[in-house]
This record gives C-alpha cells, structure tokens and sequence, in this order.
C-alpha cells in the first residue's frame, strides 16, 4: 500500500500571536464523515432570552462617578509603573 504525502499551508494573520495552533482535519466526503452530533437544546424565557442573555441585563454596572474613579487609579498605576522600570 503507498501513501501519498500531501502538504497543507495554513497562512495566519501577524495579529495572531499564539505559539501554538490545533488544527483538525476532517474528510470532506459526507459518506466518510462522522455523524453529527446535535448541539444541546438552548432554554429561552417567556421574552425569548437566554440564561447569558439573562444575566448580562440584569448584572451590575458601573456609575459615572465610579468609571471616572476608575481611570484616575488606572492612570496612577500608569505612572507608577513607568516610575519603578
């Protein structure tokens, strides 16, 4: 029996700064093909939201007061840090 070597490129964006990359490869012929697996069944409220959905409405936010307390401490650990290199 002979085995065909193929070879297979994969071009990355220079964004892409992984060291590592997993990459599966599948038979394009349906008939060789795995059978799909169903995707579990999503739960959707009486509003037709899901339990993420759900939670992203209803977590806390922050006030206006508490973003711009935000910043200055963000900009304070800025400047420390430019400080201690």
């Amino acid at each position: 029996m002979s085995t065909k070597k193929a070879a297979l490129t994969v071009e990355l964006p220079d964004s892409f700064t992984a060291r590592t990359v997993e990459l599966i490869i599948l038979p394009a012929d349906e008939t060789e093909a795995a059978p799909a697996k169903e995707s579990p069944a999503i739960d959707v409220d009486e509003q037709g939201l899901t339990e993420f959905q759900r939670f992203l409405l209803t977590a806390p936010d922050m006030s206006d007061d508490e973003y711009n307390d935000y910043l200055l401490k963000k900009q304070g650990f800025r400047e420390w840090s430019k400080r201690s290199v």
